[in-house]
């Protein structure tokens, strides 16, 4: 981890069905103070406010560093229109007590998220899609893309 990368807040959740849709918000690490803990990181949030998140370890910071998508799946998600595919069909009940659909919007960005103490490279590819006012992010491998055929 160094200064100028790029983090979020780690997704919850108790299982790969179990994700929420839920609005990203990023941060870019802008020091790393010496404190009484393990690992401190001052982080400039979207919102423009600014904190320091303190953990005996790494692992209990729950963030992710955002790093690069492949290039190969930028080419098959980037600026196309893509299709939310609900894990169980349609409509479904997920185990958060949440409800899962299917819906459209336009790929605004791709990434990949690792865990704060994962090697680079490692983690899963997420999107950042538009759809209407609401952007969202979920991973890619939810998605089909809307194709004329």
């Amino acid at each position: 981890m160094a200064i100028g990368d790029i983090v979020s807040a780690r997704i919850s959740q108790s299982s790969p069905s179990a994700i929420q849709v839920q609005p990203p918000h990023f941060g870019k690490i802008t020091a790393t103070p010496i404190g009484p803990l393990t690992v401190n990181q001052t982080i400039r949030w979207d919102n423009a406010l600014e904190s320091t998140v303190s953990a005996a370890n790494a692992a209990s910071l729950f963030l992710d560093v955002i790093e690069n998508a492949d290039q190969p799946t930028l080419d098959e998600f980037l600026g196309k229109t893509v299709l939310r595919i609900a894990p169980g069909g349609p409509v479904t009940r997920d185990p958060a007590g949440g409800t899962s659909r299917e819906f459209v919007g336009t790929v605004v960005a791709m990434y990949r998220r690792r865990p704060f103490e994962g090697a680079p490279g490692s983690g899963n590819i997420f999107l950042l899609v538009k759809s209407g006012d609401l952007f969202f992010e979920d991973l890619a491998t939810r998605f089909a893309v809307l194709t004329d055929r």
